[in-house]
């Protein structure tokens, strides 16, 4: 028995695969799961990835991995970043595989990326009908889906999402202020550490695997932040950092699409994301 011990445990260290070890690594809190609680996790255990520009007409058209709104500049360091989102009343699921969702975050378009701090609800239709669950990942990390028991999500509540960062320390948000903007039923919280600085701000909807259900519309209001130097995200003007924003798609399939996000000189801190097709 002492011969086999080392001989098996090696066998099993060999044939894991490595995302299951990355994953193992993270320390979940009290209800917090790397499996959502419908459905599976995406196979590579990420909800959000970095952001990829796609090449595809202008930047702010351009089709990406994300729809929705960045501010980037080399020369601010972004402190926050808060949207608040409503849950769609009236989503279709289009198959069981549909999965998605709004998320706001910092660090996610940095050239070369390596990091994402963000939180958000993930959206699954994996029984047929959408289910909503909270998620926070700090990337390359697995996503952690928190408690549905504990911090249930429903269709109409409106969801604030926020991260800020003092010098690495990343505290990640999310609260549920109920179907009418009036009452905090909830509010979930979790800090962990991260780079020192964040290079952008973002405010995404996004699919791990490009299976979207038909979420009709979203709006992101209220977005808003800090930086250093000061500035006001996501509104253009002397000193601020520039606004990117994209269509989400591969290729020249566009599947959701960003609107009444620019006007003229000035961006709105408002948008909405159109669904277009899975």
């Amino acid at each position: 028995m002492k011969i086999l011990a080392p001989t098996i445990l090696l066998a099993f260290t060999i044939s894991a695969p490595f995302a299951w070890h990355a994953a193992a690594a993270q320390q979940l809190g009290p209800g917090e799961s790397l499996i959502p609680a419908v459905g599976p996790p995406t196979p590579d255990g990420k909800f959000g990835h970095p952001y990829q520009d796609r090449g595809v007409g202008p930047l702010k058209f351009a089709l990406s991995n994300w729809g929705g709104k960045t501010a980037t500049d080399s020369t601010h360091n972004f402190k926050s970043v808060e949207a608040y989102v409503t849950v769609p009343t009236n989503i279709s699921c289009n198959s069981t595989g549909d999965f998605f969702g709004p998320w706001v975050g910092l660090n996610g378009v940095q050239k070369f990326n390596t990091t994402i701090q963000q939180v958000g609800v993930a959206i699954s239709c994996a029984t047929g009908v959408p289910t909503f669950q909270g998620f926070y990942e700090m990337y390359p990390a697995d996503a952690v889906y928190i408690s549905t028991t504990t911090y249930p999500i429903a269709a109409g509540d409106v969801m604030i999402m926020w991260v800020t960062n003092t010098s690495g320390s990343y505290s990640l948000n999310l609260e549920d202020n109920g179907p009418n903007n009036t009452s905090t039923l909830w509010h979930f919280a979790v800090t962990k550490a991260g780079p020192s600085t964040a290079a952008s701000a973002e405010a995404v909807i996004e699919s791990p695997a490009q299976k979207y259900a038909n979420f009709h519309s979203m709006t992101f209001y209220y977005l808003g932040g800090a930086c250093s130097p000061a500035c006001q995200l996501f509104q253009l003007g002397t000193g601020q950092p520039p606004i990117q924003s994209s269509d989400a798609g591969y290729g020249t399939t566009t599947e959701a699409t960003a609107s009444g996000i620019d006007y003229s000189m000035f961006t709105s801190p408002d948008f909405i994301m159109t669904y277009v097709q899975e």
